[in-house]
This record gives structure tokens, sequence and C-alpha cells, in this order.
């Protein structure tokens, strides 16, 4: 593959097609836990079975061995600390070891929906007042799997995708007015089978909202070569951000290219103006994480801070970010993809590939969560 680095290309591509929108990473340690009590009810604290930690994006819960665990442990967010009126995505990684599994759940005024993911296949709820549908998930590993759940809505239609190490699969679509309320509540949620004899581990990372369906995002903070922040299900054109700090700071993300000829730009528009002119590195890697870079090229001052990449490239994940060289002050950053990422897999619906669920494992969530009361 060969590097391409034209200022036409640039400068067109680093046009915004729209308006930015703004993302706001979900601080952990401000969630507030609780957790379903035999009684149904859900009470203050950590569930006694459980034990939790947090870091500013990372939420680990851990089940006691051979405690019957199978209620879970909530994490709400604090009233009043998430808001979205109108379209928004809302993503999630999860983590698991033996027998774990996680749940989100976006509640809608006095409806919900529910996002699960449990042992081997699972199952996808979504219950709006007396209305109430379910899909079968792809199937995921037993232990050890790493999947990113996405919730997005726009205008009147609702919809979850999930992904593990393919494409964005379609989980669940709603269509009608029973969607259209505020979200003013975000819920993660660790469940484990109960009487084993290993400690089951659920950790939710890299939680994020998008307030807007917009192609354009902006603020959307990106993670380091080893760990990068995945896009969401939605089109994607542009990720706009800062970059700075400590040397080297980093803005990486992966993503799904469906194949076929593909091309970057980065810029550091306001580079220039810094006492000391940075230097920034471009990468382009195979894979979800950035530990195979296949392509590579600088942004500095010989260039006006902005550079290319592209190439013929099968289907696959990818991974794209930006490294600062030199500690400089936050300057402001734009990634543009020449043709927006569609990340959504054009494949069966998932109930027709979907594998057996491993019996109390999967049967059992199914029906204990759809007769989980909905938070309002």
């Amino acid at each position: 593959m060969k590097i391409i680095s034209t200022a036409a290309f640039a400068a067109a591509s680093l046009t915004a097609a729209g308006a930015n929108v703004q993302a706001g990473s979900i601080d952990m340690t401000t969630l507030k836990p609780s957790y379903l009590a035999p009684s149904g009810e859900y009470l203050p604290g950590v569930s006694p079975h459980y034990t939790q930690s947090a870091t500013q994006n990372e939420l680990t819960i851990i089940g006691k061995p051979n405690e019957g665990n199978s209620g879970g442990t909530s994490n709400n967010t604090p009233p009043g600390s998430l808001f979205l009126p109108g379209d928004f995505t809302v993503s999630v990684t999860m983590k698991t070891g033996q027998y774990a599994g996680g749940v989100i759940d976006a509640s809608f005024g006095s409806g919900g929906n529910f996002a699960g993911g449990g042992t081997g296949a699972g199952v996808v709820w979504a219950n709006f007042g007396n209305n109430s549908v379910s899909a079968d998930t792809p199937y995921l590993p037993i232990s050890g799997y790493t999947a990113t759940f996405t919730l997005t809505r726009s205008g009147d239609t609702f919809s979850v995708y999930a992904s593990t190490s393919g494409a964005y699969q379609r989980l669940l679509t709603l269509v009608g007015p029973d969607v259209t309320g505020t979200v003013d509540n975000i819920q993660l949620t660790g469940i484990g089978v109960p009487n084993v004899d290993e400690a089951e581990t659920t950790t939710l990372s890299n939680f994020y909202a998008i307030n807007s369906a917009s192609e354009d995002l902006s603020g959307l903070t990106g993670g380091t070569p080893d760990a990068p922040i995945m896009l969401p299900a939605t089109p994607i054109s542009s990720v706009s951000g800062s970059i700075g700090g400590d040397s080297p700071a980093s803005e990486f993300y992966s993503f799904y290219w469906s194949g076929g000829v593909f091309a970057t730009s980065v810029s550091v528009a306001d580079a220039s103006v810094l006492d000391s002119p940075p230097t920034y590195l471009y990468e382009l890697c195979d894979g979800p994480t950035c530990g195979d870079v296949i392509q590579q090229t600088l942004a500095d001052a010989d260039n006006d801070w902005a550079s290319t990449l592209s190439g013929d490239l099968a289907a696959g994940y990818y991974t794209v970010g930006i490294i600062d060289q030199t500690p400089a002050d936050d300057p402001n950053f734009t990634i543009t993809f020449a043709e927006p990422l569609s990340q959504v897999a054009s494949v069966p619906e998932p109930t027709t590939w979907a594998m057996m669920l491993i019996g109390f494992a999967g049967l059992g969530y199914s029906g204990y969560w759809r007769a989980r009361p909905i938070k309002a």
C-alpha cells in the first residue's frame, strides 16, 4: 500500500460536513451503586455478593465464588448527571471472566431499553410500557470475551448493536412513538452465575454518550495504541478533539472497515501558533489495537500539520490514531475519513444464526431480565 499526502485531498476531506456533536465520557467514579435485593427492590450500596472498584473510565464488578449472585449489582448515573433530549448514541465496552456478563439499561420516562450480554449466546430485551421485544445475540465465548454495545436513537427509531470479533451486528430495532422520551438515566449492571468455584469478573469500560446522530463527532476522547476507543455503530465521517500535555499524548480509535479503497487524513489546525512547533505521528494499524502498524506518516511544519494515509484494505478491524511526540498545549485535531465508516455488517438477522444458550446461564437470565422491573 502506498502512502499519499496530497494537500488537495486533505483540504477537501477536512471540511466539516455539518455541525459537530459533543461526546461525553461517563465518569465511573460518580456512578451511584445499587443492587437488586431478593425482595425485588433496588437498594443503595453494593450487593453483598459482589466487590467492585471504579476508575474514571472503568468499572469492575467481581462476584464471589459459590454465591447466589445472579441478581447482580447495578451502578446508576446520579440523577441529573445525564440528560439526552434528542438523537443520541451510547456506547460501552464489556469484558467478562468466567460465566459473567453485563447489561446496559437506558431508561425513557416510564419505559426502558435493555441491551444484555451473558454466557454463550445472549438475549437483548427492550420494554416500553406493556410492549416487549427480544432478540438473540451472536454467539459469544463463555469467558474472556470483549464486546462493545451501542444503543442509538434517531427520531422514533431505537436500535441496539453489538460487536465482538467482527462488524457491529444489529440486534434489535424498535420504531414508534414509545421511543421518543428523553433519556435521563443510564445504568450498568454486572451479573454472574451462582454456585461456581471461580470468581466471576465483569469490567465495563470506555462508556460514553454522544448527544446527536451526526456523522461528525466532537470531543470523543481516544485511547492509547494498545487500548483504543472503539467507534460506535453509527456512520462516522470525522472525529475531532484536542491532544497535548505530557509526551507522548495519543488519541487512537478502532473501527470496522467493510473492504475496498480506504483513505483518512489528520489535521492539527492550531499547531502553527504554538511556541514550539510540534510533530505528530499519524498511524493506521491492522486490528482492533495498534500492535501491527501498516502505515504511518508525520504531520508537522513541513506539511502544515496535515497528512493522509490510504490504501486498498481487506474487510476487518483497523485502528487509526495520532501521537503527539512533543509536549504541547492541547491543540485541536480532526481525523477525517474520505468515505464515512459504515460499521454494521450486511448479514442475516442474529436470530437465524445465534447458537444455543448454555442451560441455566442463558435461559435463566433470559427469564430473569425480562421479568425485571422497569426503572423510571
